[in-house]
């Protein structure tokens, strides 16, 4: 399961943000979180979001692990992270 919506922001304009994702334990380890994540990546693309921007708790280190794998760049300072979806 995954919940967006556009935001803005004044450096980017338009991004797409990230309030909630989630995969099934029971589907955990199969693919379906990598398949999810890279539908978000080609939404975020075909609406011309530069970045995909969430949050990520700084305890959740399979979800932080998760994301970084996905190329998700994880600030700590506030458990901001973003990925870059068009390469302009």
């Amino acid at each position: 399961m995954a919940l967006w919506h556009e935001l803005f922001s004044y450096e980017q304009g338009p991004v797409m943000y990230v309030i909630a994702f989630a995969v099934d334990p029971i589907a955990r380890g199969q693919g379906v979180g990598n398949a999810l994540f890279n539908k978000l990546k080609q939404i975020a693309r075909e609406n011309n979001y530069p970045t995909i921007q969430l949050f990520v708790h700084k305890a959740n280190e399979p979800a932080r692990s998760f994301y970084e794998k996905q190329g998700v760049e994880i600030y700590d300072e506030w458990d901001y992270a973003e990925i870059t979806v068009n390469d302009k």
